[in-house]
C-alpha cells in the first residue's frame, strides 16, 4: 500500500474529483453555434503533471496519476464526447504501457482520436534551472521518439 493509499483510505480524493467534475457545467454540445456568440470562447483542457519524486514517492505519484486521475479521465472521455485531456510526459505513459495494458490501449485510442493530447512530450520534465542543456535535449528527444513509435 502506498502512503497516499493510506492517507486516502476512504477514497475521499477520488470522491472529491468526481464531485468537482459533476459540478462543472457542460458548456458545449453538438448544437452550440459559437460563431453566433459575440464574445470570446474559452476552452479549459485539464491535464496532469507527473512528479517523479517531490512530496511523495515515485509509487505514490504513479498511484495518484493512474488510479485517481487517468482511469477517471478515460471514464469521462467514454461518457462525454466533448471531454478532452492533456498529458505532458511520456515516462508516465511508458509505465502505463508496461503495467496497465488495457488502460494504455484506451489512452492510445483517445490520443489517435485527438481526445487526449500529449503537450510538450518530454520523457520526464526536469527542473530547467539545474541540468545541463544536454539533459533537456535528451529528455525532449527520448519523449518525442516514444510518441512517434507508439502513437504515429
Amino acid at each position: 500500500m502506498t502512503s497516499i493509499e493510506s492517507y486516502d483510505k476512504g477514497n475521499s480524493v477520488k470522491k472529491q474529483i468526481f464531485e468537482w467534475s459533476e459540478k462543472l457545467p457542460v458548456l458545449q454540445d453538438e448544437t452550440t453555434d459559437f460563431q453566433s456568440i459575440n464574445r470570446p470562447v474559452v476552452y479549459l483542457v485539464p491535464h496532469t503533471h507527473y512528479e517523479a519524486i517531490w512530496v511523495f514517492t515515485k509509487e505514490d505519484y504513479f498511484y495518484i496519476n493512474i488510479e485517481l486521475i487517468l482511469k477517471q479521465v478515460v471514464d469521462l472521455i467514454k461518457g462525454h464526447k466533448e471531454y478532452k485531456f492533456t498529458i505532458e510526459q511520456t515516462f508516465l505513459l511508458e509505465h502505463i504501457e508496461c503495467n496497465y495494458p488495457k488502460l494504455f490501449a484506451d489512452i492510445t485510442n483517445f490520443i489517435k482520436q485527438g481526445r487526449i493530447e500529449i503537450a510538450g512530450g518530454q520523457y520526464l520534465l526536469c527542473d530547467v534551472m539545474l541540468p545541463h542543456g544536454e539533459v533537456l535535449i535528451r529528455e525532449i528527444s527520448e519523449g518525442k521518439t516514444y510518441i512517434k513509435n507508439k502513437f504515429d
